[in-house]
C-alpha cells in the first residue's frame, strides 16, 4: 500500500515505541516495491558555466534519421551558433571529417558536450580531441535535458525540416535560408544576433536592400588622401591609344577606345574591329597627327570571292582614322591661322604614296584645302619660330 498507507494501518492495530521506523525500514527494503517505484522529483536544474569567449564549449547531437537522413548538429554554447551537417553515415571518421571543416572556420573549441553514442564514445573520436587539446565531457546516459543546448538545437532544426516537408521545398535549401534568418535574429538568452556575437557583425540578408547603401552616402567630414605620385588619366570614347598585348605580335597594339567601363577600365576596339578589355594602366594615348598605318594582312588567294573581307575592312578601319587625324590638323592649323600666328607648311613625304619632285610641287602650292597664310599683325619685334604641319596624302 505504501509507506504511508502502510503506516496507518499498523497504527490502526498496534502500537510500540518505533513502529513508524520499523515500517519505513520494512518498505524500503522491499525490492519489488523499488524496482516498481516511480523516479523522484525532478532536481532544479543546474546551469552550465558560461563561457568567456565564442567557441569555447559546444555542444553537440545527432538529428534523425529523418527520411532515411541523419544530421550532426552543432551549437556554441556563448554566441548560440547553430551549424548543420548531413550526414551519409554516423561513424566517427565521418564526425571528425565535419568537425574539422567547422573548426577551420571557427577554431578549435576547449571543451565539446556529447552523449555517449558510439561515434563519441570510440577511441578514434577520443585520439582526435586529445591530439588537439580538446577536453571530452559526456552527458549521463538517457538523459537529454543535460545537453540542453544541443537538444534544444536538434528540436529547432526538426521543425524546419517538418515544415520544409509539408511545403514541397528542398531539406536543404529550407535548412541554409532558416540558418541565415536565425544568425541574424537576436537570441532570447544573450539578447544578441548568434553573428554579431561571433563575428562582430550581422549577416548580409536580403532585406538589407531596403537600406542605403553607406558607400554612395555623401561623405561628412571624411578626407581622402589622395597619392601625388600617382597621375591621374582619362580616356573618352574615340580616343586612340595604345593598348597593351598580350597575344601574338607587338608589345603594344592600336586600338581606338570604344567605350568606359568603370575608372579605370576600357574597351578597346582593335584594328580588326574586335572588342578588348583593358586597364587604364595597360593603356597609352597615342597623338591623333601621328598616324601609322596597319601592319599588312595576310593577302587572301581567293580575293574575287571576298575569303579576306576581314583584311579589307581592316585597312579601310586604317585609312579613316588616319584621315581623321589629317582633318583634325588642318582644324587645328585653322585656329592657329586665326589667330593671326604665322604658319610654315611643311609636307613630309610618306613612303610608297609620291616622288620627291611631286612633293616639293606640293610645299610650293601648299596642301590643299588649307587656308591661305595671313601675315602676322603682331608689332613685336621678337622672332617667332614657324609652326611646322606635317601633311598627309591618300589615294
Amino acid at each position: 500500500m505504501g509507506m504511508v498507507k502502510t503506516k496507518a494501518h499498523a497504527r490502526s492495530y498496534v502500537w510500540w515505541p518505533g513502529l513508524d521506523e520499523a515500517v519505513e525500514a520494512a518498505c524500503r527494503a522491499c525490492d519489488t516495491c523499488a524496482a516498481l517505484q516511480p523516479a523522484p522529483p525532478a532536481a532544479p536544474p543546474q546551469p552550465w558555466r558560461w563561457p568567456y569567449r565564442p567557441y569555447e564549449r559546444v555542444h553537440l547531437d545527432f538529428l534523425g534519421p529523418i527520411d532515411g537522413c541523419t544530421y550532426l548538429v552543432t551549437v556554441d554554447a556563448r554566441s548560440k551558433w547553430i551549424e548543420v551537417f548531413k550526414m551519409g553515415r554516423t561513424t566517427a571518421d565521418a564526425t571528425i571529417t565535419k568537425l574539422r571543416q567547422s573548426w577551420a572556420r571557427w577554431g578549435l573549441p576547449r571543451q565539446v558536450v556529447s552523449d555517449n553514442g558510439p561515434p563519441f564514445s570510440s577511441k578514434e573520436f577520443r585520439d582526435f580531441l586529445g591530439n588537439n587539446g580538446i577536453e571530452q565531457m559526456f552527458t549521463a546516459p538517457y538523459h537529454p535535458s543535460s545537453n540542453g543546448a544541443a537538444e534544444n538545437a536538434v528540436k529547432t532544426i526538426k521543425n524546419v525540416i517538418k515544415k520544409a516537408r509539408r511545403e514541397n521545398i528542398d531539406t536543404q535549401l529550407a535548412i541554409c535560408r532558416f540558418l541565415l534568418v536565425y544568425h541574424n535574429t537576436p537570441h532570447c538568452t544573450t539578447g544578441e544576433t548568434p553573428a554579431r556575437l561571433l563575428q562582430g557583425r550581422n549577416l548580409r540578408t536580403r532585406l538589407d536592400v531596403l537600406k542605403p547603401d553607406p558607400t554612395k552616402l555623401p561623405s561628412k567630414g571624411r578626407t581622402v588622401v589622395s597619392d601625388s605620385s600617382k597621375v591621374h588619366r582619362e580616356l573618352r570614347p574615340g580616343d586612340p591609344v595604345w593598348y597593351r598585348n598580350f597575344g601574338q605580335g607587338t608589345k603594344w597594339a592600336r586600338g581606338l577606345i570604344q567605350e568606359r567601363l568603370g575608372k579605370s577600365n576600357y574597351t578597346v576596339e582593335a584594328c580588326d574591329g574586335s572588342p578588348t578589355h583593358r586597364h587604364i594602366d595597360q593603356i597609352k594615348r597615342r597623338p591623333r597627327g601621328s598616324c601609322v598605318f596597319p601592319e599588312p594582312m595576310a593577302e587572301s588567294t581567293n580575293t574575287s570571292t571576298g575569303v579576306d573581307g576581314g583584311s579589307e575592312r581592316a585597312a579601310a578601319r586604317g585609312e579613316a582614322a588616319c584621315a581623321a587625324d589629317a582633318d583634325n590638323a588642318r582644324d587645328a592649323l585653322a585656329h592657329a591661322v586665326g589667330e593671326g600666328q604665322p604658319v610654315e607648311v611643311e609636307a613630309e613625304p610618306i613612303t610608297g604614296q609620291s616622288s620627291d619632285a611631286e612633293q616639293m610641287k606640293r610645299d610650293e602650292k601648299g596642301v590643299p584645302g588649307s587656308p591661305p597664310i595671313v601675315p602676322s599683325t603682331d608689332t613685336s619685334k621678337r622672332i617667332r619660330r614657324p609652326v611646322k604641319r606635317y601633311g598627309f596624302d591618300f589615294d
